[in-house]
């Protein structure tokens, strides 16, 4: 009878560890922020996978409420590790140093700023000079939604920390920011900050050279341009 005990108990307790093992291998594969107090350079922002409404709260906690809120209202499941997975998104976004967890390293796959700040800021010079021409509000968060799923999206640090959005939407107009900023960043094919470019017609950017088949750079050009305002 002991010996049943003993056996039912070392069952219990290797179920109970299979189970740690699995959970702990779950949470593995997520990235965490090393500080959920420090606001992200594109703030607390989501994006819902399934309705792919971007949720935007002004703190970590407030983010994950609203964003089981907006699944809840929308009859979709609420996952377990929702919080986890909105963090991992989070941390997509972030530099090596600021994230735990990362096994493959984000800088490895940064390009060098210098040569895109000067491309940048001679595409801005000829933009300029050609009569400052811009796409249409609907153009822009179509092309941001094909940069920040493309490999030839290429980090370059983080552009608010060294104030390079603010240099380049002081040309732009701030009132033409996005929410993509905090995931785009240079273009493999060109050289230049991407929000920066996203906004121009195509005229204006570098030949499409070695782009992928699914770039917008691809000649095709929007209707609804205009100028921007001094």
């Amino acid at each position: 009878m002991l010996t049943l005990m003993k056996h039912t108990a070392l069952i219990r307790r290797t179920h109970m560890d299979d189970k740690n093992n699995e959970t702990r291998k779950a949470n593995m594969q997520y990235e965490r922020m090393k500080n959920r107090l420090n606001r992200p350079a594109i703030g607390w922002v989501y994006r819902d996978p399934d309705t792919k409404k971007l949720c935007m709260a002004g703190n970590f906690a407030t983010l994950c409420e609203m964003v089981a809120r907006h699944r809840k209202a929308n009859k979709l499941d609420i996952p377990a590790d929702i919080v986890q997975r909105i963090e991992h998104e989070i941390c997509r976004t972030l530099p090596d140093n600021l994230v735990v967890g990362r096994t493959q390293s984000a800088d490895q796959d940064n390009i060098a700023l210098l040569p895109v700040e000067k491309q940048t800021d001679e595409l801005i010079r000829k933009w300029i000079h050609g009569g400052r021409r811009v796409v249409g509000n609907d153009e822009v968060v179509a092309r941001c939604e094909i940069c920040q799923k493309c490999p030839s999206n290429k980090r370059v640090g983080c552009l608010s920390c060294k104030g390079i959005d603010h240099w380049i939407y002081s040309f732009i107009g701030h009132s033409r920011r996005t929410h993509y900023d905090g995931v785009i960043h240079a273009c493999k094919h060109g050289g230049f900050f991407l929000m920066a470019g996203i906004h121009m017609t195509l005229e204006t950017l570098p030949e499409p050279h070695g782009v992928p088949e699914h770039c917008w750079r691809k000649p095709h050009e929007p209707t609804d341009e205009r100028k921007t305002e001094d």
